[in-house]
């Protein structure tokens, strides 16, 4: 096994804006997917009001399909008791990465764990665990195969199952968004959606992006960076959004197979992929699968990644991070 390069101990991380260096950008802050979104762009960019009004329409012309609250997106159709429903082409493009990505990860990742995900957050309002028999019973309707892809048709073989795009639609988006930045001539940028940072071009200096990994115990100060020059980075924790229940806090992260927050020590995942999407979907799955069974996937080399893990033992990355993380000066 290629070796695991041991940083040091500190629990969670948090992903922050890139640091900006001496380069210069114009930014444009949108709320959007429920998180704030920054695009910054080569401050030299001509006709830079039109491009953040794009990008703003782009994200919630997204939001609208992907959406499972509202009534009339994408997933919304899907989610009714159907046996199929036709989407549009980004959500179909989403559902299908989606399913490549679950049958590689071996289901690790699955975006057929709503059923799961309602449950927990009504739990939390009720302040009451959920029964262990109606976990399992769930669990019928819950897994990727049950759904398949014809062109734009999503076909269910159990009218139950139900979809949830949060954990791979940011990566999409940030894809989106780039494709449209570069397409309009923008040379440097990047676009962060907290959890997710997408970066590309060229700076004027010849400098790396700069990723900045913060405690959100303590938000003031930096842990490290990573270094990066294109790709996008995709961060999946425990701490990011939980229920709390009988004083217990629940995380979001579910474990397809048992429906329950998933517990393998890990608190936190970061992977850095050349598309967004992939990424998303990936931080997740690893996360899920813990660390162990997530080096040996990194050695299969069925996807191309790289990956820094924050758990009980510290934190270690793959090795092609073993020069692109900075430990913060303290």
């Amino acid at each position: 096994m290629k070796r695991v390069v041991a940083l040091f101990a500190v629990f969670i991380v948090l992903l922050t804006f890139p640091s900006c260096g001496r380069q210069k950008y114009l930014s444009h802050t949108i709320w959007c997917m429920d998180t704030l979104v920054t695009v910054k762009i080569d401050n030299n960019t001509p006709d830079a009001g039109r491009i953040f009004s794009d990008c703003e329409a782009i994200l919630k012309s997204l939001d609208g399909k992907m959406s499972r609250t509202d009534h009339g997106s994408d997933v919304s159709r899907v989610n009714a008791y159907v046996d199929s429903a036709e989407v549009s082409d980004d959500t179909a493009a989403v559902i299908r990465t989606a399913l490549e990505v679950s049958k590689v990860v071996g289901g690790y990742f699955d975006i057929t764990v709503y059923p799961y995900v309602k449950m927990w957050e009504s739990c939390g309002a009720e302040d009451k665990l959920p029964d262990p028999d109606f976990v399992r019973s769930l669990g019928s309707a819950v897994g990727y195969e049950k759904i398949t892809l014809q062109g734009n048709i999503v076909q269910k073989s159990d009218k139950q199952t139900q979809i949830d795009l949060g954990g791979i639609g940011k990566g999409y988006a940030a894809d989106k968004l780039v494709e449209y930045l570069i397409s309009s001539g923008v040379e440097y940028g990047l676009v962060s959606f907290g959890s997710n940072v997408a970066v590309f071009g060229k700076k004027p200096d010849g400098s790396e992006y700069k990723v900045s990994i913060k405690d959100p115990k303590n938000t003031g100060e930096v842990v490290g960076y990573i270094l990066m020059s294109s790709g996008v980075l995709s961060v999946t924790g425990d701490y990011e959004r939980f229920v709390v229940i009988g004083g217990e806090k629940y995380h979001h992260v579910i474990n397809p197979f048992d429906g329950y927050p998933a517990n393998t020590g890990l608190h936190s995942v970061a992977v850095i992929c050349d598309t967004g999407a992939v990424a998303d979907a990936l931080s997740t799955a690893l996360f899920v699968m813990g660390k162990e069974a997530a080096l040996e996937f990194y050695e299969s080399g069925k996807i191309k990644f790289e990956a820094l893990f924050i758990g009980d033992d510290g934190i270690s990355c793959t090795p092609g991070l073993d020069t692109k993380f900075e430990p913060a000066k303290n």
